[in-house]
């Protein structure tokens, strides 16, 4: 059983709040979500936001990349895999991702990272908060990794698990499952 609701009060943004009401029920049900629960037209409002990846060979490809996914990182990344991110960047994503699908256990990040904005591709920098599902896309074992990830207002301020950590965000884990910062 996951401990999902312990990010409820970390989060910032009501698409990320969305996403974790909707897919709790699922997590506490049995630590993961299945692929045949993901139904697009029960979360409209959210795809923009959500990636779906599958592991393979040692990595994660991309399945699915929502389209304001595409627009931070200024291209559709569907089809590739974390090998294709610099090592530092890939390294970091497959340990969130690793972590999630052994424990079971659902991951939030707080993150800050370019982002494109309008035609002329300036690229500003922008808060995110992340959870990460695992996912099994057959089966009854987690093989992969649901992601919704959702820009915070500038107003808002740095959540509590961010807040004195000399990175560039955070990463969390339910008390009694992996942590790291």
């Amino acid at each position: 059983m996951a401990d999902i609701e312990i990010f409820a009060d970390l989060l910032q943004t009501p698409r990320a709040r969305a996403f974790l009401a909707h897919f709790a029920p699922m997590m506490r049900a049995r630590g993961f979500v299945r692929r045949d629960d993901f139904l697009p037209e029960s979360i409209p409002g959210l795809l923009g936001n959500l990636v779906m990846l599958e592991r393979q060979a040692g990595t994660f490809r991309y399945r699915l990349v929502g389209s304001k996914i595409a627009g931070m990182h200024g291209r559709d990344l569907t089809g590739t895999t974390l090998a294709d991110w610099p090592s530092t960047i890939a390294a970091a994503l497959q340990a969130q991702y690793e972590t999630a699908v052994a424990t079971r256990a659902p991951i939030l990040s707080h993150y800050a990272a370019p982002a494109y904005r309008g035609t002329r591709f300036e690229i500003v920098e922008r808060r995110w908060e992340k959870i990460v599902l695992p996912i099994a896309f057959a089966g009854d074992e987690p093989n992969g990794v649901l992601v919704c990830a959702c820009e915070c207002a500038e107003k808002d301020p740095l959540p509590a698990c961010w807040a004195g950590t000399p990175e560039r965000g955070c990463w969390c884990a339910p008390p009694g499952k992996a942590q790291v910062a």
